[in-house]
């Protein structure tokens, strides 16, 4: 369904949707801006994922996710929509000796909600909400500290992107 309006002020209201980092303060003990936590390089979760790899679970994640942060890594973005990610990427946090040596409030997390495969996308607050939990889970953790709508750019209802900012 189309918002009222004009087909740019529509855009225009997309864009700033997009345009927002989008924590959710329900899962961060506090949410400052974005760019005053992450790290000006990022390490990305999608090479984990089966878009990139045949088998992400046969890559070395642990050692990957240590060495990254021993030379000063601090920010992770992934996604659910990049399959075992998540879980890869919770795993590796997870282990004894990064528990030992790096704090979880050291580290910052995001990920994305919304897009569940190719040509699949729900922005629903029901499954944000899934989506939220399942990401918590994964990451073993009990926080996030940001969560995007992932490629909200697809979306052309103005409605479905101002319920989906509303959720996160």
């Amino acid at each position: 369904m189309r918002s009222k309006g004009t087909r740019s002020n529509h855009f225009s209201e997309i864009t700033n949707i997009m345009a927002s980092p989008l924590s959710i303060s329900v899962l961060a003990p506090y949410s400052p801006p974005l760019s005053s936590v992450a790290s000006k390089l990022v390490l990305g979760g999608a090479a984990f994922s089966t878009q990139l790899h045949p088998d992400p679970t046969s890559l070395p994640v642990r050692q990957i996710i240590k060495r990254a942060l021993d030379i000063g890594f601090r920010t992770f973005d992934t996604s659910p929509y990049y399959g075992p990610s998540e879980i890869l990427l919770g795993d590796a946090f997870s282990q004894e000796d990064v528990v030992a040596k790096y704090n979880r409030a050291d580290i910052t997390l995001m990920t994305k909600v919304g897009r569940i495969a190719a040509l699949e996308f729900n922005y629903s607050p029901e499954w944000i909400r899934f989506s939220v939990n399942r990401s918590l889970e994964r990451f073993k953790t009990s926080y996030l500290d940001a969560v995007f709508c992932h490629d909200i750019g697809y979306v052309t209802d103005a409605e479905a992107c101002r319920r989906c900012w509303r959720a996160v």
